[in-house]
């Protein structure tokens, strides 16, 4: 999104902060005219332009230290969550599938290797930046194939399961 966000004439640069919700765009001195729609489609619906109230929150936030990430910084940052991700998943899954601790560490890598696709995958501009959580289930059956090849039939139903439900929504009361 951001690289998007880059090729608008008239961006100089843009950053967003860690969760990707709120987006800064810079502007190369003395443009201004069309810029902010131009940024507003590119990011797509929902999106807006920020009161100056919410703006100048998130200009302070940033002030203070919150990191604003650029393009390059981001896709950075996609790499070292899909490392936490792994040792995460792994952590999470490994005892309901009856992972042996090998095999836990061998489950945290297949989770970085499908991340790490998953994210080269956005950035080449095959699969929408969308919401990680959207995109879980195709990467936990991903997950679970790499996994196939060295779990036994026994508990593989019980990785696929557990992969499945490891991100999903939690429903009220349970």
């Amino acid at each position: 999104m951001l690289a998007r966000l880059d090729k608008i004439p008239g961006v100089s640069r843009s950053r967003a902060e860690c969760s990707g919700h709120y987006f800064l765009v810079e502007l190369t001195d003395g443009v201004v005219d069309g810029v902010a729609a131009r940024a507003v489609e590119v990011l797509g619906h929902g999106a807006r332009l920020l009161p100056r109230e919410e703006a100048e929150a998130q200009h302070e936030a940033r002030r203070r230290g919150e990191p604003w990430l650029t393009a390059r910084e981001a896709r950075a940052l996609s790499f070292v969550e899909g490392r936490m991700l792994g040792v995460r998943v792994s952590a999470g899954v490994s005892k309901v599938a009856g992972l042996t601790a090998e095999e836990r560490e061998r489950l945290a890598e297949a989770v970085r290797e499908e991340m790490f696709a998953h994210v080269e995958r956005i950035y080449a501009g095959l699969t929408p930046a969308g919401r990680f959580f959207e995109a879980w289930p195709h990467i936990a059956a991903l997950i679970a194939e790499r996994c196939a090849q060295w779990v036994d039939v026994d508990r593989m139903s019980n990785l696929t399961s557990s992969l499945l439900a490891h991100f999903a929504p939690q429903r009220r009361g349970r």
